[in-house]
């Protein structure tokens, strides 16, 4: 641990009486991988949401227009023995309607294989999260454990699509969540501080126990460190709480590739 504190660098938080204080962190290639990964997902969610947009706002004229063929259809086919020019017209209302029905089928088929994809993902990704993050994601992924073919597709893709938002917008800010970790075995409870999807510290209630987190692998790993400042961990935490004036104050950056040992929180 000691041979960490000598290496670690340093990260300028500047803080605004006005604002909520920002924390600057300059995360490895390794931390970002999986962001990277996930804004790629969150583009083709955005791509796939035009295109069943578009899908949406069309398919009740579809199915009114489906409707009005069927129903000239059968007026045709009734009268086709005494209007042997209708024959003709059935034949390329049947075509029509035919076409129609296999658009909405693929339409239809591709949205339920973009979302199958990014259930997946999603199921995927959620261990190496933040744990408060993980915990408020835990509900739709326990819904989609289910029998999703009783959810609507609509419903499917509102659920993909809030779980992206909320990522993106725990990425972009600050959160400061008070919870128990274990390390070592031993339960901690602790103020965790976090900046964005890949990088935390916490301090024990008492003042006594301090350390890091961060994605590791497949999974998200508190690790302790004994010689972490402190002090201005408990300034950084407290002006997050607006419990102390704002000021210019400095929080070390432990990088995730040497950190090992103790189990997750």
């Amino acid at each position: 641990m000691k041979g960490m504190g000598k290496s670690k660098k340093a990260i300028l938080i500047v803080t605004t009486i006005l604002a909520m204080p920002v924390l600057s962190v300059k995360a490895n290639n390794q931390a970002e991988s999986m962001p990277n990964l996930v804004e790629k997902w969150l583009q083709l969610s955005a791509q796939q949401q035009r295109v069943e947009s578009e899908w949406a706002a069309e398919k009740p004229l579809l199915e009114q227009q489906l409707q009005l063929l069927q129903q000239e259809f059968e007026t045709l086919n009734r009268n086709v023995s005494s209007k042997q020019g209708g024959q003709s017209e059935v034949a390329q209302k049947r075509e029509s309607l035919a076409s129609e029905q296999q658009r909405l089928e693929k339409q239809q088929f591709e949205l339920q294989s973009a979302l199958k994809f990014h259930r997946k993902q999603l199921s995927q990704i959620v261990s190496r999260l933040p744990p408060v993050l993980q915990n408020a994601w835990n509900e739709t992924l326990l819904k989609w454990q289910g029998d999703i073919s009783a959810q609507t597709d609509a419903n499917q893709l509102q659920d993909v699509l809030a779980l992206y938002q909320q990522w993106a917008d725990f990425q972009k800010r600050i959160v400061v969540h008070e919870a128990p970790i274990q390390l070592n075995g031993e339960e901690f409870m602790v103020d965790q501080l976090y900046v964005g999807v890949s990088q935390a510290w916490f301090i024990s209630k008492d003042g006594k126990t301090t350390g890091v987190g961060a994605p590791k692998g497949t999974s998200w790993v508190w690790t302790a460190v004994n010689d972490l400042d402190t002090a201005a961990l408990v300034s950084a935490i407290a002006m997050y709480r607006k419990q102390q004036p704002a000021s210019l104050i400095q929080l070390p950056y432990v990088a995730t590739p040497t950190l090992g040992g103790p189990s997750n929180g």
